[in-house]
């Protein structure tokens, strides 16, 4: 084909864009590009190659992406036109992670690419006001840029080929050191700019090159976020304009350094840095990066940030870049914004239903605005602000869908903004989507329900009080998870603990329901990864007879030894104001409860336990229940009941038992520690012991047990178990978590069903009567050991044969392996759901469980756009379309996006590892509307349909065809080796 003409208009954006100086024009830019593009063939074919792709690109038959024209062959290298980032040394919320995912904006953006940012992994922003941080920028008098750093002038980012703009420095004071002319020093007085001799020893040196530019505003916004004052010296940056080798860019100076990212990383410093939210890291850290880094000494740098429907700075980012916001708090055009939109929400619109998240406030913008009562999907006329504000609709923190529907569409009809993307779309089209998280277009967050206890230094906290509370916390691993997330699980039994930076609410979502045989449950999404001898495994995925890992060690307690507030509210509200005048209570209620708890103990851990095992709690009291035998042997128990809740009444029953009854000021008390009046199939630990110290919980148990259970030794066998029965399944698993959290695994066994059973009446007949299932939880082997060491039984009868067992026993006791046996796993509808982040294995521990903690990167990290498009309007002759000729071009063009990534110099290590393993291209088309026109078909036509149908459908059967071909001839890309059966499979 001949070459095509390029008017004047093509070469003078070519010039502005994409030329080398040795190129001359655009044909010469297409020779430079073919000849590096050939590079990676054999020598003996790279001439030939060379003239394929140059002749492909000459006749306009296909373009490459605009950074493989401006940067093949170039001293930088980068052809690659955006690439994913993520943190991947750090916790990506953190401080440090923040910090890191700047670096590597600033790195590619050098280079020439441009940046993808995903913000759901940013902590909500907080309600903190902003704090005074200041910092001191030092210059050298030496510098060249000098004036400017007087004056306060630079180019602006959106114009940097026009004059030099004022600007206006809100962290920083300049103070410049050496020695000035009588002019410049009258010039640094006129504009509030100190002069000193020498500048101070302990400063921060900002060395000359972008990656230690943005490590030493790191340094500075450290310093601001713990209070302490930077002192930032900035001469030995090159001046404004100066070359930089290696990019083919140039310099935006100091004063631009200073004003872009120093004093903006500053500011969001003031804002609380890592907490300052979402929003504002991408406003204070990522936009001033990509303003500041010349592409190409002209361009500045690009980038998309993306936000999830379900994370509470929605309504801030959708904001973000409204003109009024941008001018007052700072500019973020360098950035598209999109927002990421689960099928959970889509089904949620649909049936006009709340959505669980609750929007925080944007200032002049939207605030809450609590509703009560039901969503009825009629929503009501509601008032705007003072200020501007639109009210936010919630009913019990939760908004409806529709009112969010509404303002996302309506913002992007008046602004332009935010795009869509239906992630979860996307991932059921991704062919890597049976390749887990790493490899997840965006990752679905894999998590757990809010009510899912996870062992903390808090005790064992729901995840989704945890996500609630906000912050860092510290939990328990075990220590059989590997380091990093990956690999088999490590041969070390026990625990540690370490530092979670957050948990959060990721969305609502599909669960699964996971049950064990030894009773343990946890309810989760099903691409959850559990812990199994071999591995990491997703929850959906495995089998009934699968072993699963579970905590093989102690776990942490709570420090605190005060009871929880709603108990002492009890004394205070119900004890010293009870009755008399004046509020003082009377002096015998005062007396009679003047020993009532006020702080956690191993006894009223006993009393605890007690009353769940042999006791009652009503509206009108609370009842102890004591056998003859343990009444006389554990006489110090309702003695001390007496002294904490005064004399009650004692009656010995006609079945030889006695029975302790106290009054409502008790039962409100044992009411606030979290006992219900709850019926015997319905009883549960009370939530205070989940958060109880240590002594406390060993009571309890040692209480339950002591009334409820036995040792029950197999002659036989030469074996003994203690057992805890129970017609409560639920009561049961609490206790089997407590019990874990002290590195004991008991195992739930169904012994009786429910039934009618013909039972005497009290009145010397026989009448039938329900019966209530029973279970009993099982400790054997080492966990018996551990029970009979760490709790034991309150009754020497009790505790002495269990001990004289193990004294006299003729072997040494069986090793349990922490392990669980998955008996079902089955579908529950659909939940909110959490996850959390632990950095150094990944892991937690959920409702006893060794899970992986949430695929926090939401793209695949570091992965590139290897772009190029064929130009369908160049196929078209004589009205028709040339299909033979289409089809060849596929496999030339494809070849060539291969040889890309080959000759592609990468400015990060994660980069050309997520772009090697996959090697992923992105071949498209253009000219569309041309070449429907030159076949004589309208747009919108049903023959317009179809003729676009069979050109994509042949380009994706020969570009499919053309990857396999060069599989056979340089081997397939590596992810594919390593999961050969998945691909083969598709």
């Amino acid at each position: 084909m001949e070459r095509h003409f390029f008017d004047e208009h093509a070469q003078s954006i070519a010039k502005r864009q994409y030329l080398q100086p040795e190129d001359g024009d655009i044909l010469g830019m297409f020779r430079r590009v073919a000849r590096e593009i050939a590079k990676p063939e054999k020598p003996e074919e790279r001439a030939y190659w060379e003239e394929k792709f140059y002749e492909l690109m000459s006749t306009k038959r296909f373009s490459p992406g605009g950074r493989i024209l401006a940067g093949a062959g170039t001293a930088h290298g980068n052809l690659l036109n955006c690439f994913v980032q993520g943190a991947t040394e750090n916790p990506p919320e953190s401080f440090e992670g923040i910090m890191e995912v700047a670096k590597k904006l600033a790195l590619v953006t050098k280079v020439g690419g441009g940046n993808g940012v995903n913000l759901d992994p940013y902590r909500s922003k907080g309600a903190g006001r902003r704090r005074e941080v200041r910092g001191v920028a030092f210059l050298s008098a030496a510098h060249p840029d000098l004036e400017d750093f007087l004056r306060g002038l630079m180019r602006p980012p959106i114009n940097p080929d026009g004059p030099k703009e004022e600007i206006r420095l809100k962290n920083f004071t300049r103070v410049v050191y050496g020695e000035l002319s009588p002019e410049l020093k009258a010039l640094a007085e006129e504009r509030g700019v100190r002069v000193v001799e020498e500048p101070p020893k302990e400063r921060i040196l900002v060395p000359d090159d972008m990656g230690g530019i943005v490590e030493a505003a790191r340094e500075a916004a450290d310093l601001a976020r713990r209070g302490l004052t930077p002192h930032v010296d900035f001469s030995l940056l090159r001046p404004e304009g100066a070359p930089i080798r290696g990019s083919g860019g140039t310099s935006s100076g100091p004063v631009s350094f200073l004003f872009e990212i120093f004093d903006h990383f500053l500011e969001w410093a003031a804002l609380g840095a890592e907490g300052a939210g979402p929003v504002a890291t991408l406003r204070y850290v990522y936009a001033p990066v990509l303003r500041v880094v010349r592409q190409g000494g002209t361009r500045r740098g690009a980038g998309m940030a993306t936000l999830s429907i379900d994370h509470p700075d929605l309504l801030d980012f959708l904001t973000a870049k409204d003109l009024d916001r941008e001018k007052a708090e700072g500019d973020i055009s360098t950035f598209n914004i999109s927002v990421l939109v689960t099928e959970a929400f889509m089904k949620a619109l649909e049936e006009d239903a709340l959505w669980p998240v609750t929007p925080v406030e944007v200032p002049g913008k939207y605030y809450p605005y609590p509703l009560e009562g039901p969503y009825t999907g009629r929503l009501p006329e509601l008032p705007e602000r003072a200020d501007g504000a639109k009210p936010i609709p919630l009913y019990g923190g939760k908004v409806p869908a529709r009112w969010l529907w509404h303002e996302i569409a309506w913002h992007a009809w008046a602004t332009g903004e935010p795009g869509l993307i239906f992630v979860d779309r996307v991932n059921e089209l991704s062919a890597l989507k049976g390749l887990g998280e790493r490899y997840q277009i965006r990752s679905t967050n894999p998590c757990f329900v809010g009510s899912t206890r996870i062992p903390t230094e808090r005790g064992l906290v729901p995840i989704e009080e945890l996500a609630r509370e906000g912050g860092s916390f510290y939990l328990v691993t075990d220590n059989r998870a590997p380091f990093g997330g990956g690999g088999a699980p490590l041969p070390t039994h026990g625990t540690a603990v370490r530092k979670a930076v957050r948990a959060f609410f990721t969305g609502v979502k599909p669960v699964v329901r996971l049950r064990t045989r030894e009773g343990l449950e946890v309810t989760l999404t099903p691409d959850h990864l559990l812990l199994t001898p071999e591995g990491y495994r997703e929850a959906g995925k495995l089998r009934p007879g699968a072993k699963i890992l579970v905590q093989s060690g102690e776990g942490l307690f709570p420090k605190e030894e005060s009871l929880p507030a709603p108990a002492l509210a009890v004394a205070q509200k119900r004890v010293v104001t009870a009755g008399g005048r004046g509020g003082r209570g009377r002096a015998d209620v005062r007396a009679q409860y003047s020993h009532l708890p006020t702080r956690w103990s191993r006894e009223l851990g006993v009393a605890l336990g007690w009353l769940l095992g042999d006791g009652y709690l009503r509206e009108d009291g609370v009842g102890f229940y004591f056998s003859r035998k343990d009444f006389a042997a554990l006489a110090w128990l309702p003695d001390l009941l007496r002294d904490w809740f005064g004399p009650g009444t004692l009656q010995e029953t006609r079945s030889n038992t006695f029975h302790l009854h106290f009054n409502r000021i008790p039962a409100e008390f044992f009411q606030a520690l979290g006992v219900k009046a709850a019926r015997a199939t319905e009883k549960r630990v009370p939530e205070s012991l989940f958060r109880a110290p240590r002594e406390a919980v060993v009571g309890f148990l040692q209480g339950l047990f002591s009334a409820d259970g036995s040792v029950q030794i197999n002659e036989k066998k030469q074996d003994a178990t203690i057992r805890l029965a129970s017609s409560s399944p639920a009561l049961l698993q609490d206790v089997q978590l407590l019990l874990l959290n002290l590195g004991i695994l008991g195992k739930i066994h169904k012994r009786r069903e429910a039934a009618t059973k013909v039972l005497p009446n009290g009145k010397g007949g026989l009448k039938p009567y329900p019966v209530a299932p029973q279970y009993e939880l099982v400790l054997g082997g080492e966990n018996r050991d551990r029970f009979a060491e760490a709790i034991g039984f309150l009754q020497e009868e009790k505790q002495s044969k269990l001990l004289t067992f193990l004294r006299h026993r003729p072997r040494g006791s069986y090793r349990k392996p922490f392990l669980a046996t998955v008996t079902s796993i089955e579908p529950a509808g659909e939940a909110p759901v959490y996850d959390l982040t632990e950095p150094v294995t990944h892991s937690l521990i959920a409702n006893g469980i060794i899970a992986h903690n949430c695929g926090e990167i939401p793209l695949t990290v570091g992965e590139p756009c290897d772009l190029g498009a064929l130009n369908l309007a160049a196929y078209v002759k004589d009205g028709a379309f040339q299909m033979e000729a289409f089809r060849k071009d596929v496999h030339t063009a494809i070849r060539f996006l291969d040889n890309v990534l080959d000759v592609n110099r990468f400015a990060l290590p994660d980069n050309e590892e997520a772009a090697k393993a996959l090697r992923r291209l992105g071949l498209g088309v253009m000219g569309l509307a041309d070449a429907l026109i030159k076949m004589g078909l309208p747009y919108a036509s049903e023959e317009a349909r179809e003729k676009v149908f069979e050109i994509v459908s042949a380009m994706r059967e020969e570009a499919i065809r053309a990857s396999e071909a060069l599989a056979e001839e340089r081997g397939p890309f590596p992810l594919y080796e390593a999961h050969r059966e998945y691909f083969q499979a598709l």
